[in-house]
Formats: C-alpha cells, sequence, structure tokens
C-alpha cells in the first residue's frame, strides 16, 4: 500500500521519538535497524541492508539518493531535501511502510 508523504512523516517521526525516548530502542535501532524497522512494522525489500546513523554534536550526516538517473518526482524530492517529507521519501525506496 503507498502513503501519504504525510503519513510516511508521521511514521518516520514515530520511529525518531520511540528511539529518542526509550534509550534501549535505540540501542537496538542502531545496531540492528532491519530487525527493528521489521518488529515495528516496516517491510523490508529482500536483500536490503538498511544503516541508521546518528547526528552528533560535532557531525551531521548527509544522505544522498541513488542516482544518476532520477526521476522527476525524485529530483523534486532531492529538491526539497530539508524537510523531513522528503526524507522520507527517499527511505522508502528502499523500505516499504
Amino acid at each position: 500500500m503507498k502513503h501519504a508523504k504525510e503519513e510516511l512523516a508521521a511514521l518516520y517521526g514515530a520511529l525518531v521519538r520511540k528511539a529518542l525516548s526509550d534509550a534501549e530502542f535505540e540501542k537496538r535501532l542502531l545496531a540492528d535497524p532491519g530487525q527493528v524497522l521489521k518488529e515495528e512494522g516496516w517491510e523490508i525489500e529482500e536483500g536490503m541492508e538498511i544503516r541508521v546513523v546518528q547526528n552528533t554534536e560535532k557531525i551531521r550526516y548527509l544522505t544522498l539518493p541513488a542516482g544518476p538517473n532520477l526521476s522527476d518526482e525524485e529530483l523534486e524530492n532531492v529538491a526539497a531535501a530539508g524537510s523531513r517529507v522528503s526524507y522520507v521519501s527517499q527511505l522508502i525506496s528502499y523500505v516499504k511502510p
């Protein structure tokens, strides 16, 4: 089932809130993200490896979409990269909530 961007942002937001409020969950998510996402109801494509990184006070991570042949929709998502909704759009190209 395809979710609206707002729904995907909510799913991502719930995951982040849980990780930031539950130290054990955060630890497990960082150590084994594929398994934890499956437990949270996300469907992971066969053979897909998921990596979770966490920003620190001195380090910020920037994710780039797979490329270079992006569709118009993917280019729109990249152009709006500062928003959580576009990040979620990139995320769902790898996992299916």
